[in-house]
């Protein structure tokens, strides 16, 4: 895992990132850089699942057909975390909803949905916003269809590459941060490590984690 200190920096880095803090040739504005980072620091997906997203991937509200990766509903989660319990004003303004992402088919299972923060919804929301309009589908290799990317600029989705390469190099910069520790070079896959660890001290279960990271046991 990242030291947690670094990757609450890098957190923080993902949500107050500003135009001075992207490369000079980059060709991505603002709002795609932070839908990239903050997907990255809340989600616990792998680079490529996060760079393949569809244009629709996101829903405000729980329906039962939304599937989790063992074909079961996705857990139906309420503000109050409990069905009927109720919020102050106060309290609820204070309080983190939560969103639903569509991660699509991997090399072993089929599409699925899990929880996000609203905060990262947001910036998703930002990007579609602003990203060009009219652009063409493109080829899904493991889906073997056309679609329409999260992701995609000027007609070319961006590559999985790009975190590595091209994100977490700015995250690093802006949270004053070495993109190498003792362990190595800081990765999209070990944050992703990191926020299942995180997951795992906030009383998440081994089940649950393994459910919401993909894998089929708790090894």
């Amino acid at each position: 895992d990242i030291n947690l200190q670094v990757w609450a920096k890098l957190a923080i880095a993902a949500a107050t990132l500003s135009a001075n803090d992207l490369p000079r040739t980059t060709r991505y504005p603002l709002s795609f850089y932070r839908a990239l980072a903050l997907i990255w620091v809340t989600s616990a997906r792998r680079p490529n699942e996060i760079t393949r997203l569809r244009l629709d991937c996101l829903r405000e509200e729980w329906a039962p057909d939304m599937l989790d990766e063992d074909g079961q509903p996705v857990e139906h989660v309420t503000l109050a975390g409990e069905p009927g319990q109720s919020l102050s004003n106060e309290a609820e303004s204070k309080t983190v909803k939560l969103f639903y992402l569509h991660i699509p088919a991997g090399k072993s299972r089929g599409p699925f949905w899990i929880w996000l923060p609203d905060y990262a919804a947001a910036a998703i929301n930002d990007w579609k916003q602003e990203r060009p309009k009219y652009q063409r589908k493109l080829f899904d290799a493991k889906e073997r269809e056309e679609v329409d990317y999260l992701f995609c600029y000027q007609d070319l989705r961006v590559g999985s590459g790009f975190i590595n390469e091209a994100l977490i190099p700015a995250l690093c910069a802006r949270a004053g941060v070495d993109q190498q520790d003792a362990t190595g070079k800081i990765t999209g896959h070990r944050g992703r490590s990191t926020r299942l660890t995180l997951l795992r001290r906030r009383g998440v279960s081994l089940e649950d984690l393994a459910e919401y990271a993909g894998h089929t046991n708790t090894r």
